[in-house]
């Protein structure tokens, strides 16, 4: 690994070479999707292996400097990471921690990382979260690798996989709560092109169509707000299954069954264990109600969010060019003649998807570019049916060279020229992030603190929890839900009260004041602001020290 590293920081002191192996990398995935797959007596580099190792080549080639950045890029990934470290210290869901805004997937999938050795920061983090693309996007080609050759699949997937690896705005380079749905619908839709595709043959889809229910029934557990995605899927399967088996309903019943149990059973396991522990209470307020609730809190009404989905997409022209390119390029290939049903089928599904995902990007009234994730792979999906269906449907080689000239104008270069002449706020400074030191509260925390301490934070800065690697001593890395004015205040504010008592963490850090993250009053949003929490600071805990606006607190020996 040091090895490794001191060969990155090489590449990085000079922009050339970084970029050289870049776009040589991105050059090569592009060859080979433009080579069919390796049939008898082909070039082994064809082989689908090596494309698959392709695209994940080219998605590190171009995000590798943002893992030498040791602070959080965007504040969820800390809340993330620091959830992590928590849960695999204290491993009841609910109890001890609660994701707010997201579900624990986010948490678990760096756990099941960190069992392999992996520590709990931003590197993993942002590993994971290249993977999660990587592993969206090859079930996006195995998608599409059902309905046409393996040369259109691949394609395909270029302007996903162009902007995925392109892109350099901090809203989509960070491990991002929406990542475990993006793939988990991603998958699903692999397996129902896999039990009802045109390639499913003669083949039982009863594996497939419970894998596709397991995936779905998942995705209320990743996000929230990615869910009327997975209905979507979910009535499309059923759909199908009732097309297909139109004259044999029994078969399709029994099909159906299948896909609708394997939906139930990430629910039904999540509820034997909520009941278990007694925390069926909490799921409903803390993740359901409260996700009602903070609908109403919203920077925009949803009337009022098209216009700010511009907004959006005109401040990161990576995605504008990625969503405006694939949409043209879709819309002037709409009108071909009807050779191929079932692609035709595939293009206006998958448009649908990308409604869909348009909705789910606006409902939470929220000026968030992250949410633009939802649209990635709905949109490859498009892109790839529409080159699909052109590639079926036109006769003429004329045709074909058009087909592939405006599939290369509209979808990729666009991409290209954005990278070309757009900053990368993360080349050419790796060692220097990789150097950047604590902050002094961090240091103060690591050098004073047990390693068996748990830190209870007010105000909005989990990112002094990654640093420290303490737990959060409250089911909360930070007190949003507490300090803001709205319908579940109370509720919050009771809890963290009651976690106070319970846990009674060593450590306890109010990171409100000048130059904080949002929260940045202190006559408005410091803990003495509540007044129960007031006195139980003042009597359970002192003033060990002040950074700036971070002021840290030391349980006394004896608080109650």
């Amino acid at each position: 690994m040091e090895l490794l590293r001191e060969f990155l920081f090489w590449l990085d002191v000079a922009p050339w070479r970084y970029w050289t192996l870049a776009t040589v990398v991105f050059a090569l995935t592009c060859l080979m999707a433009g080579s069919p797959g390796r049939a008898p007596g082909g070039r082994w580099w064809t082989h689908s292996g090596w494309f698959v190792l392709a695209v994940i080549a080219t998605l590190a080639a171009f995000r590798w400097p943002t893992w030498f950045v040791r602070y959080d890029i965007n504040p969820d990934e800390a809340q993330i990471v620091a959830g992590a470290l928590t849960l695999d210290r204290f491993p009841v869901m609910w109890k001890y921690l609660d994701s707010t805004t997201h579900g624990p997937l986010s948490e678990y999938a760096l756990i099941v990382v960190g069992w392999l050795g992996a520590p709990f920061n931003y590197v993993t983090a942002r590993l994971v979260a290249l993977l999660m693309h990587a592993g969206a996007l090859l079930a996006a080609w195995r998608t599409l690798r059902l309905f046409t050759t393996e040369t259109v699949a691949r394609l395909g997937i270029l302007p996903g996989l162009a902007f995925w690896s392109f892109v350099s705005w901090e809203d989509f380079v960070h491990y991002a709560s929406l990542l475990p749905s993006v793939l988990l619908l991603a998958l699903a839709g692999w397996g129902i092109a896999s039990a009802l595709g045109p390639s499913s043959g003669a083949r039982p889809p009863g594996r497939a169509l419970f894998a596709t229910g397991l995936a779905l029934g998942a995705v209320p557990f990743a996000k929230l707000q990615a869910v009327p995605q997975g209905l979507a899927m979910a009535l499309i399967a059923l759909g199908l299954l009732a097309w297909r088996n139109r004259r044999d309903r029994p078969k399709g019943y029994r099909q159906a069954g299948l896909l609708i149990s394997g939906g139930l059973s990430v629910p039904f396991v999540v509820g034997v264990f909520l009941g278990i522990f007694g925390l069926t209470h909490q799921f409903g307020q803390t993740y359901l109600r409260s996700a009602v609730a903070f609908l109403d809190t919203s920077t925009y009404t949803f009337e009022d969010m098209p216009g700010v989905f511009f907004n959006i997409i005109a401040v990161s022209p990576a995605f504008a060019w990625f969503f405006v390119g694939g949409l043209a390029f879709a819309l002037l290939w709409w009108r071909l003649p009807d050779h191929h049903s079932t692609l035709r089928s595939g293009v206006l599904l998958a448009a649908g998807l990308v409604g869909v995902a348009y909705f789910c990007v606006l409902r939470p009234g929220r000026e968030t570019p992250h949410y633009l994730h939802l649209l990635v792979i709905p949109l490859t999906l498009l892109i790839g049916f529409t080159l699909a269906r052109g590639q079926a449907a036109l006769a003429m080689p004329r045709d074909y060279r058009s087909l592939a000239f405006s599939f290369v104008l509209l979808t990729l270069l666009p991409q290209v020229y954005d990278r070309a002449v757009t900053w990368n706020p993360y080349a050419g400074r790796a060692r220097e992030h990789w150097a950047a030191p604590l902050s002094p509260a961090a240091q103060f925390l690591r050098q004073h603190a047990r390693p068996v301490d748990t830190l209870a934070m007010w105000g909005w800065q989990p990112h002094l929890l990654v640093e420290t690697q303490l737990p959060h001593g409250t089911r909360e890395a930070l007190s949003a839900n507490q300090i803001m004015q709205w319908a579940m205040t109370d509720f919050f504010v009771d809890r963290y009260l009651h976690d106070l008592r319970r846990r009674q963490p060593a450590w306890f850090v109010d990171v409100v004041g000048p130059g904080a993250f949002i929260f940045d009053d202190r006559l408005q949003h410091a803990h003495e602001t509540i007044p129960a929490l007031r006195e139980l600071i003042a009597h359970d805990y002192e003033l060990t020290a002040e950074f700036d606006h971070v002021r840290v607190y030391r349980r006394r020996p004896g608080g109650v």
